[in-house]
C-alpha cells in the first residue's frame, strides 16, 4: 500500500485498497501503471474514466514534485464537475492551477505564475511567460534543442514558440547549413511559426549576397528569410552592394536589409546607436 492519498476518513469497517500504483519507468519496456485487475472489473465505466484520469493527472503532479494525490483529486473533481473550469480562461485558470499546486505547460514547457512576464492572447493562450524549469528539450522546425530553465518565453497565438532562450551554441540545420545560435537573456533567437530561424546572433556569420561571400557582425543579430536568405543585419567589413539605385559602397557597422531578390537597403549604422526593431523582420 503506497500511502499517498493524505487525510482520508473512512466509514466504520472499511479501509483503503491500492488499486493502481504508478512509477518512473526504469527501462524502455517497462511500465508506468500497475492496476490491480480484481478491483478494476469491479469499477463501472465512469468510474473506470475517473481513475484513468486521476493518474494522468497525478503523473502530472509527480513531475512537478506532489508528495501525494491531494492536488490531483481536487484538480480531477473540478475537472469532471460542470460547470468548473469550461469558462475559465487565462489568468483565472491560471490561478486555479496555482491553488491546485499545478503549472501552466505550452508544450512540455512549464510557465512560472510568480513573476510579471505572464501575459495571455484574447483568447486565454499564454503569449508571454518565464520557463520555469528545468532546462528543456524541444523540438522545433525538425530541430531538437534545450531552452534554458529562468529563459524568457514568447509565443504565437497557436501555441508555437516565438522567442526562446536557447543554451549557447545550439545548433541549427537551416536551409542545408548549420547555424550555431548565442544569445542572453535581453537577446533571445526568434523563429518562425514553422520553427525556421529569424533572428539570432550565428555562426558561421558569413553568406552569399549578391554572388559574393558577406560577413556580418558576429555580436550582432542578423535576420533570415524562411529559406535562409539574409534579410538584414549589421556588416563587419566595407562591401560594394547593389540598392535599387544602382551600386553603392557601404561600411562596417551599417545595418542594411535585403530584398528577396537581394536588393540592398541601408537603414542605420550600429555606432549611432541604431537598434532594428525585430518585429519588423520577425512579425508577431
Amino acid at each position: 500500500m503506497v500511502n499517498d492519498f493524505g487525510q482520508v476518513t473512512f466509514p466504520p469497517g472499511c479501509g483503503p485498497e491500492q488499486i493502481a500504483v504508478q512509477q518512473t519507468p526504469q527501462f524502455p519496456e517497462s511500465k508506468t501503471f500497475t492496476v490491480d485487475k480484481t478491483l478494476w472489473d469491479l469499477l463501472d465505466n465512469d468510474s473506470k474514466a475517473g481513475l484513468i484520469l486521476h493518474e494522468v493527472i497525478y503523473q502530472e503532479g509527480i513531475r512537478l514534485g506532489h508528495k501525494d494525490s491531494v492536488d490531483a483529486r481536487y484538480f480531477n473533481e473540478n475537472l469532471t464537475a460542470k460547470g468548473k473550469l469550461e469558462n475559465l480562461f487565462g489568468a483565472d485558470y491560471t490561478e486555479f492551477l496555482t491553488r491546485a499546486s499545478f503549472l501552466p505547460r505550452v508544450g512540455n514547457l512549464y510557465i512560472r505564475t510568480d513573476d510579471n512576464n505572464l501575459t495571455y492572447y484574447p483568447k486565454g493562450r499564454i503569449r508571454t511567460g518565464t520557463c520555469a524549469g528545468p532546462e528543456t528539450e524541444v523540438v522545433l522546425g525538425g530541430n531538437r534543442f534545450r531552452v534554458e530553465s529562468e529563459g524568457t518565453l514568447l509565443f504565437y497565438d497557436n501555441g508555437a514558440i516565438y522567442s526562446a532562450l536557447t543554451r549557447n551554441g545550439t545548433q541549427f540545420l537551416e536551409n542545408g547549413i548549420y547555424l550555431a545560435l548565442w544569445a542572453s537573456n535581453n537577446d533571445e533567437p526568434i523563429f518562425y511559426e514553422n520553427g525556421d530561424v529569424c533572428r539570432g546572433i550565428v555562426t558561421p556569420s558569413t553568406f552569399s549576397v549578391q554572388g559574393q561571400q558577406v560577413t556580418f557582425m558576429r555580436s550582432y543579430d542578423t535576420y533570415f528569410y524562411h529559406n535562409g536568405a539574409v534579410q538584414a543585419g549589421f556588416l563587419s567589413s566595407n562591401y560594394r552592394l547593389q540598392t535599387a539605385q544602382g551600386p553603392r559602397d557601404f561600411s562596417e557597422l551599417d545595418f542594411v536589409a535585403f530584398d528577396e531578390d537581394g536588393t540592398a537597403t541601408f537603414l542605420g549604422h550600429g555606432e549611432t546607436g541604431f537598434s532594428p526593431s525585430p518585429t519588423t523582420y520577425c512579425p508577431w
